[in-house]
């Protein structure tokens, strides 16, 4: 047991100090949290589309679907004959990452912002006022 309280305060400080210097503040479009990272592993159907000034489209009826895996493998199926275009992505398989500070996501080697409230996925294309909005709900995990 340590009597003197200016070797214990100095002892705690210097153990305070070793720990916060192990921990590392990353800022990459890494999967950062393999816990938070779940809410978004599955597959989500294309409801909507909010072109901003252009208004709203409803997409719930063209099949297409957004299935995000453990591995940051992206694939997406379309069924709505719109020109081999997924409106947003191209059919086929594509990288993603998270970044959950940022709530952003990289898909192949463009960022967006993103959010998921309830069993609903929003995808943020860009900050102009009639940059498209993707919503989607989700149909499995």
């Amino acid at each position: 047991m340590i009597k003197n309280p200016i070797i214990f305060t100095l002892l705690a400080a210097i153990s305070s100090m070793a720990l916060l210097s192990s921990c590392t503040d990353k800022d990459t479009t890494e999967i950062e949290n393999p816990i938070t990272t779940y809410r978004i592993i599955g597959r989500w159907q294309l409801q909507q589309v909010d072109l901003g000034f252009g208004g709203t489209r409803n997409c719930s009826e063209m099949n297409i679907e957004y299935q995000f895996l453990s591995t940051g493998k992206l694939i997406v199926s379309d069924d709505s004959e719109e020109d081999g275009r997924g409106i947003f992505l191209t059919r086929g398989e594509h990288q993603y990452a998270l970044n959950e500070k940022k709530s952003q996501i990289t898909i192949d080697s463009s960022t967006y912002q993103y959010q998921i409230k309830d069993k609903e996925l929003i995808i943020d294309t860009g900050s102009a006022w009639d940059a498209p909005v993707y919503i989607f709900k989700l149909i499995n995990r």
